[in-house]
C-alpha cells in the first residue's frame, strides 16, 4: 500500500506518518490534497453517470463485480 500511495506523497496530496506500531501507517489529505479531490470529484461523478447511462444499471454493476474479482485474482484473495 505505501509504495502505491508514495506518488501522492511526492507530489504533496498526502502526508503519511508512522502509526502506533511499526506495521501501522496513517494517512492525511493535505490542503493540496483537499483542492484535488474537492476538483476530481466532480469530474468523477460525473463520468460515473454517462457511464452507467450508456451501460445501464445492470450492466454497470455486473462491470464492477466483474472487475472486482479479476482484481482479486492478482491481490491473493480470489478464488483458486
Amino acid at each position: 500500500m505505501t509504495r502505491n500511495l508514495r506518488p501522492l506523497e511526492k507530489q504533496g496530496f498526502i502526508i503519511v506518518t508512522s502509526g502506533e506500531d511499526l506495521r501501522t501507517r496513517t494517512v492525511e489529505l493535505t490542503n493540496n490534497g483537499v483542492k484535488a479531490l474537492e476538483k476530481a470529484f466532480p469530474l468523477w461523478k460525473e463520468t460515473q453517470s454517462k457511464i452507467i447511462n450508456k451501460l445501464g444499471k445492470k450492466r454497470f454493476k455486473s462491470l464492477i463485480s466483474d472487475l472486482s474479482e479479476i482484481s482479486s485474482l492478482f491481490s491473493g484473495n480470489g478464488p483458486d
